[in-house]
């Protein structure tokens, strides 16, 4: 068989350049093959095959399995609550077994067989809080203790209007520094809202164990807490008007005309136009699907296609918006004052999702002035940095943390992103699995449920997929942000504006 590869580019407005490489027989061939052998291994420890067919003259059973409106399996004439009406295996009534998810297998407290491998840690599972109401109340009482520790600290709250919920704010805590403002520090939590749970533990693990006097003496730092308090409250990642705010970030509209080329390739495949339906074709088809547009054009292409972000479809996924999000029109003037106080400021801002299941990733856009570049890699000594142009990850368009850095009037940013990796995303199988989740979401949210089923699984697997249960996961997390911060708190230092 054949391995050659063919290739053919093309480049958008702002978008930066998309190559689509087709590739031979063999490499498709080997994806195909990954892709059903986890299609069989679904198959055998989850729903069983549908029966044989009978040979001729053979007797029919009386009692055929059948599958039930629920998606359950059922052996009988019908199902209850659905269009037949007997026992499910297992003798459970019809419709109580979940329908066909694409999550990952798990156990029943969140362990996860991809987990890292370390004892969980009751001290560390508890700075998570996963609701937004008691993540922002804690947050705002650990900021009231600093208030009264340090002199001129000055808090915030900026108010996000909602048709849906109430009492939603993005909260700031601004520390300066205490004696001479050399360096800046910002964390940002919760630009993807149900990103928030660890984003926000991770906050307040820093203001609870770095915000020392020795450590405030020369250099401030600024706490965003809930960036999206919508998205927090409700469990999505975007904002009510299903804008992903890191891909709205711009101080011009220019971003807003920005044309990314590949997208249109992947439309029909991630935004179906019709009411989630777990159980229908294009459902169960949708691994076979992605892998035969990966065999056409290539993994690093698509994946850029899709999550570089886009301004054409609103009610698409990764869509960036057509204007500055409210919220960040109201920050952006504070921002700009803090910020130039300092000749050198650095942000952090904290996400979960991308990236290998338990490992910290620290992701960047790779900057374009070798002054930024050799900065964060001088902070990040010691650790990989997975810039956006490699193999594996992908370049945003409209990201926060280098929007940050374009209200300095001077001086020097260094803008940074820690990931916290959940379904091995970085692989082939672990990008369509998330991929799925993300399309069943938004087009749930968009169009409807076919049943309650399906929406109460899905809103499962995306919650899991952005705030893993698991003990050892969420262990790792603060395990990995205490040592990282540490290094970010001792190296930036040494760093000359």
């Amino acid at each position: 068989m054949s391995g050659s590869f063919a290739a053919m580019q093309k480049r958008g407005n702002l978008g930066g350049r998309i190559t689509y490489s087709f590739v031979g027989r063999a490499r498709a061939s080997g994806v195909v093959q990954l892709a059903l052998a986890s299609r069989m291994r679904s198959r055998q420890s989850g729903r069983p095959r549908s029966s044989p067919r009978r040979s001729p003259g053979e007797a029919r059973s009386p009692s055929p399995r059948r599958r039930c409106s629920h998606g359950s399996w059922a052996h009988g004439s019908s199902c209850q609550g659905g269009r037949y009406e007997a026992e499910c295996e297992n003798s459970e009534p019809c419709g109580s077994r979940p329908r066909e998810s694409p999550q990952r297998h798990s156990s029943q407290d969140g362990r996860d067989p991809q987990d890292p491998p370390i004892a969980p840690d009751a001290k560390a599972q508890a700075w998570f809080i996963d609701d937004y109401a008691p993540a922002r109340a804690a947050f705002l009482d650990q900021a009231r203790a600093l208030a009264g520790r340090f002199e001129r600290v000055e808090q915030f709250a900026i108010p996000v209007a909602s048709a849906q919920t109430k009492d939603l704010f993005v909260d700031g805590l601004y520390v300066p520094a205490q004696r001479a403002p050399k360096r800046l520090l910002i964390l940002s939590s919760a630009v993807h809202g149900v990103e928030g749970p660890a984003g926000s533990a991770v906050q307040r693990l820093f203001m609870g164990e770095f915000m020392t006097p020795e450590a405030l003496q020369d250099t401030g730092v600024l706490l965003l807490h809930a960036v999206n308090p919508y998205g927090f409250a409700v469990r999505r990642r975007v904002t009510e008007q299903n804008v992903d705010l890191n891909r709205n970030a711009s101080t011009t509209n220019a971003l807003y005309l920005t044309d990314n080329a590949g997208y249109p390739l992947v439309d029909a495949l991630i935004n179906p136009p019709d009411a989630v339906d777990t159980g229908a074709w294009a459902h169960r088809l949708f691994l076979l699907r992605a892998v035969a547009m990966i065999a056409q054009h290539g993994m690093p292409p698509l994946r850029q296609a899709v999550l570089q972000g886009q301004y054409a479809y609103p009610k698409g996924i990764y869509y960036g918006g057509g204007a500055l999000a409210p919220q960040l029109q109201a920050l952006a003037p504070r921002l700009e004052k803090i910020i130039n106080d300092y000749p050198l400021s650095m942000s952090i801002d904290l996400h979960t999702g991308y990236g290998a299941r338990g490992q910290l990733h620290v992701f960047l856009n790779p900057p374009a002035d070798a002054r930024t570049r050799q900065g964060l890699e001088q902070v990040f000594e010691g650790h990989p940095i997975d810039w956006g142009s490699g193999k594996d990850f992908y370049t945003v368009t409209g990201d926060i943390t280098s929007w940050i850095g374009t209200l300095r009037r001077g001086g020097t940013h260094l803008p940074a992103l820690f990931e916290y990796g959940t379904l091995d995303s970085q692989t082939t199988l672990g990008a369509i699995k998330s991929l799925q989740i993300s399309v069943l979401e938004n087009q749930g949210f968009q169009h409807g449920w076919a049943s309650p089923a399906d929406q109460a699984r899905v809103a499962q697997d995306y919650r899991e997929m952005f705030n893993p249960s698991a003990p050892a996961w969420r262990t790792k997390v603060i395990t990995d942000s205490r040592a990282q911060l540490a290094q970010v708190m001792a190296r930036l230092p040494t760093l000359q504006p």
